[in-house]
């Protein structure tokens, strides 16, 4: 007898150990979906939440906003941590449970009497893991199968995090941007109707995003919806317009004085401007190339653009990297330069 005991106390520990894991189901809720306690998720590294409840069930209605509450907080499914909501009586169909969801707020998958409900949590309501008191009963499963039982609505945030499930990273904050459009000698202006404002990306240079629909009086905020996060976001305004009439013959006198060192040009911006074949520099062959634009010769300059636009608080770059804060708004400085219009 001496030499049988400890076997049979190891049975008993063994026996008593698997009890408390809990056993695998299979439930579809009121929206046809399936879910297999396992291999959807336990298997997947998740903490599943089990709201035993009933449609009917006065304390079930109250509580229900506080569970959903919870259920947004952990991702809303989308993470670490799914969530149910599983009636335990024969008498609540999916169609029930659908219109408690409706009436109460609750937005997790829900399950009634057609969809499995009853027989997935009968281990819970039998007593296996403790005494069940009634409704509602909040229900944590580890990924390893182990129960943390009526934890109470209270207790649900120390249960799942004793799991070991992450809460979600909170979304950024957007930041307002407004873009301060300026021509050469700062008098504000307003963005050409044949701009656009693109964003792109430093590390992906196949990303362009047109934002120019989304911007509100020329500003915009980042991230949202319509322009989503991304990775090193820069700012590029980008121009199709055609040359105009804002050059002059007073335009080629200021750049053959520049070029002669009679009056040479007192910002970069002209020299910007005057270098109507776009290498790089004012020589006489941009005198040239706007002189048949003036007379008619060129529709178009064949080289360049009308404007250009300059962000001078990166030294006259033509790329912003945006400066990205949480709560913050900026304001952002561009300089208009018009092609050819030195004056």
């Amino acid at each position: 007898m001496l030499r049988f005991f400890p076997v049979f106390s190891f049975v008993l520990l063994s026996c008593f150990g698997y009890s408390q894991i809990v056993e695998d189901f299979t439930v579809t809720d009121y929206n046809d979906v399936e879910h297999t306690l396992y291999a959807d998720y336990l298997d997947q590294g998740k903490t599943v939440v089990i709201k035993i409840f009933f449609v009917a069930c006065p304390p079930c209605q109250a509580q229900a906003p506080f569970y959903e509450s919870h259920y947004q907080e952990w991702g809303a499914g989308q993470h670490d941590v799914a969530f149910f909501e599983i009636s335990d009586k024969t008498f609540d169909s999916n169609l029930a449970v659908e219109n408690f969801a409706d009436n109460f707020g609750t937005s997790m998958p829900g399950v009634g009497n057609d969809g499995g409900g009853p027989d997935a949590v009968e281990q819970f309501t039998s007593g296996t893991f403790g005494t069940f008191w009634g409704h509602p009963t909040y229900v944590v499963i580890a990924p390893n199968g182990t129960v943390a039982w009526d934890t109470g609505l209270a207790g649900l945030k120390a249960a799942i995090t004793a799991t070991g499930a992450m809460m979600p990273e909170p979304e950024p904050e957007p930041s307002t941007y407004q873009l301060s459009l300026k021509d050469t000698n700062g008098n504000t202006i307003t963005l050409n109707s044949t701009s656009s404002v693109i964003m792109k990306s430093q590390s992906d240079p196949s990303y362009s995003l047109d934002i120019t629909p989304y911007l509100q009086n020329g500003s915009f905020e980042y991230p949202t919806d319509d322009i989503p996060e991304i990775d090193s976001p820069t700012i590029v305004i980008e121009d199709i317009a055609t040359a105009n009439q804002k050059s002059s013959s007073l335009d080629l006198i200021l750049i053959q004085k520049h070029l002669l060192g009679i009056q040479p040009f007192q910002t970069p911006y002209q020299i910007l401007a005057a270098d109507t074949n776009n290498n790089g520099s004012a020589s006489a062959i941009d005198l040239i190339e706007l002189q048949k634009c003036l007379l008619g010769i060129y529709s178009e300059l064949p080289n360049n653009t009308l404007n250009k636009y300059y962000f001078p608080a990166c030294q006259n770059c033509r790329e912003l990297v945006l400066p990205l804060g949480v709560d913050m708004d900026f304001t952002i400085d561009i300089v208009q330069v018009v092609t050819g219009n030195v004056n």
